[in-house]
């Protein structure tokens, strides 16, 4: 809980208020600071504030946001069998799309959807229905030109990048990782996981289109069992598609979660993989190339070495983006990150060949 003073001025910054608000954080995110505001009157906001030490470019970023939100608003009225619930954004008072406070601290005000948890233990249906919810937003998104999307975070899902970033700091005499070059000699095992995506960007076989970037499971909401949206636009920007979709499995095909700490735990899920690309699949083939729908088995693959790098390397510089609960939690999260890559590298064939056969 935050004073109540400090919430009242920033929310005032963008809706009229007479009260006082009850505030209260919410603390699943793990980079932006996030807070439930419960108004006098009754209503229910959002108020984010930005983590600009991840997010540098906020002012594009919010720019993005607004256009993406806007066009998805102007095709669910022109389409009227779609389920998707899109959230407003609100701009300041002055029509300004943030809120910057006098610590320079970068606000954003949003409608704060109802939701609840879904029901974990009926996977297949949260594949079924997360499958749903990401194919939607890509084809709510499909029309958008991306040049007139910026690219708030270059270089976003270049995986080589981040190999190169995690080669250059273990050459460093860091005892975090002198402790734990095993799991460094394991990771590089998969290598030939980046090189794989070198030649797909190399070729220029996919094309570029609106992604959302961080399709987990936690940024999915849902009312009893069903999706409803998509949340968190912080990283959507122009993108491939096959790389939302790798995403998404490495999120809801983990037999646990990227927090388990018994790592006999972790596993890949091939039946909510089924589930959650069936779904997919039904709304999104018509609009997929051939070269995207043969790069949607790899990506998964390709996604959770991309998440495994980044734990790891966050853990060697000293827990500088992820936040965390406890000293090795990164490392504990890169364990369940190779143990899952592990797990998925046995049913790849069997991931290609259901996709071909769907």
């Amino acid at each position: 809980m935050i004073p109540p003073p400090f919430i009242n001025n920033i929310f005032s910054q963008f809706v009229s208020l007479n009260g006082k608000l009850d505030a209260v954080e919410l603390t699943s995110g793990l980079i932006n600071n996030t807070y439930k505001l419960n108004t006098p009157n009754g209503k229910t906001f959002l108020l984010q504030k930005i983590n600009t030490k991840v997010f540098h470019e906020y002012d594009k970023l919010m720019t993005n946001v607004f256009i993406i939100s806007e066009h998805i608003n102007k095709k669910l009225k022109s389409i009227k069998n779609i389920e998707y619930v899109n959230p407003e954004f609100y701009t300041t008072l002055d029509k300004r799309y943030y809120y910057k406070d006098d610590d320079n601290n970068i606000w954003r005000l949003s409608e704060f959807i109802d939701n609840n948890k879904p029901d974990l233990e009926d996977k297949k249906t949260i594949a079924n229905e997360a499958g749903k919810i990401l194919a939607t937003f890509h084809f709510l998104t499909n029309d958008i030109d991306t040049d007139s999307i910026y690219e708030t975070i270059p270089g976003f899902h270049n995986i080589k990048l981040r190999w190169n970033k995690l080669l250059t700091v273990t050459k460093k005499n860091n005892p975090r990782y002198n402790e734990s070059k095993d799991i460094f000699n394991k990771i590089r095992s998969f290598e030939y996981l980046i090189n794989e995506f070198e030649e797909l960007m190399h070729s220029n076989s996919l094309p570029l289109r609106i992604v959302h970037n961080d399709p987990k499971l936690s940024n999915i909401l849902f009312r009893n069992n069903k999706a409803i949206s998509l949340i968190d636009p912080d990283t959507i920007m122009p993108g491939y598609l096959p790389a939302d979709f790798g995403d998404a499995v490495r999120s809801l095909c983990n037999t646990t979660d990227e927090n388990e700490t018994n790592i006999e735990k972790v596993g890949f899920d091939i039946d909510s993989f089924q589930a959650f690309t069936k779904s997919y699949l039904e709304i999104m083939n018509p609009l997929l190339i051939s070269n995207e729908l043969n790069s949607l088995a790899v990506f998964p693959l390709i996604i959770t070495m991309e998440q495994l790098i980044r734990f790891y390397t966050d853990y060697i510089e000293g827990d500088i983006y992820y936040q965390t609960n406890y000293p090795k939690h990164n490392l504990n999260r890169s364990l369940v990150q190779l143990k899952l890559l592990e797990s998925m590298s046995t049913y790849f064939e069997q991931m290609q060949i259901f996709i071909m056969e769907n």
